[in-house]
C-alpha cells in the first residue's frame, strides 16, 4: 500500500504545479526531505516517495486546452494519442467561470481555442490554431 507521505507529496506538487501555487510546491518539498534519510536507506520501502521526488525532478508537462468544447475535446484527444506519460491534459471549457489560481488567467481569447504548454510553473501559449501545435508535438516526440 502507498505511503501517505508519498501521495501527499504526489498530489501537492500536481497542484501547485496546476495551480501556480508555491506553498503546495514548498509543503510537497518539505514531505521530500524529511522523508530523504528513510528513502536512501530504504529506497524499496518508499516507492511513492520516490515516484514523488522523480516528478519534483523533473516536473511533468502540462497541457491546458481552453475553448469551445467541441473543439477542445478534439484537441484533447489528438494531444492524448501521442505518447508522452510525464504529460497532463486539461480541456476546459471558455464558458467555464471561477478557476482557481492561475487556471484563471489561462483563458480562450476572442473565441479561439488556445493550448497553454507549461513545464513546471513555467507556461507559454501556443500560437496559431490547435493542429498546428499537436503536429509539433508529434515531432517532438
Amino acid at each position: 500500500m502507498p505511503s501517505g507521505n508519498g501521495i501527499a507529496a504526489f498530489a501537492l506538487q500536481r497542484l501547485g504545479y496546476l495551480l501556480g501555487k508555491s506553498r503546495y510546491l514548498k509543503a510537497a518539498e518539505g514531505v521530500l526531505r524529511n522523508a530523504w534519510q528513510s528513502m536512501t536507506e530504504c529506497p524499496q520501502g518508499h516507492v511513492s516517495l520516490i515516484t514523488a521526488l522523480e516528478e519534483y525532478l523533473k516536473p511533468p508537462e502540462i497541457v491546458i486546452i481552453r475553448g469551445q468544447a467541441e473543439e477542445i475535446n478534439h484537441s484533447r484527444n489528438m494531444t492524448a494519442k501521442i505518447y508522452a506519460p510525464r504529460r497532463l491534459i486539461f480541456a476546459i471549457g471558455a464558458d467555464t467561470e471561477n478557476l482557481p489560481g492561475e487556471l484563471a488567467k489561462k483563458h480562450a481569447i476572442d473565441g479561439q481555442t488556445m493550448i497553454y504548454q507549461c513545464s513546471g510553473s513555467h507556461c507559454s501559449l501556443s500560437t496559431g490554431n490547435p493542429n498546428t501545435f499537436i503536429e509539433e508535438l508529434n515531432n517532438t516526440e
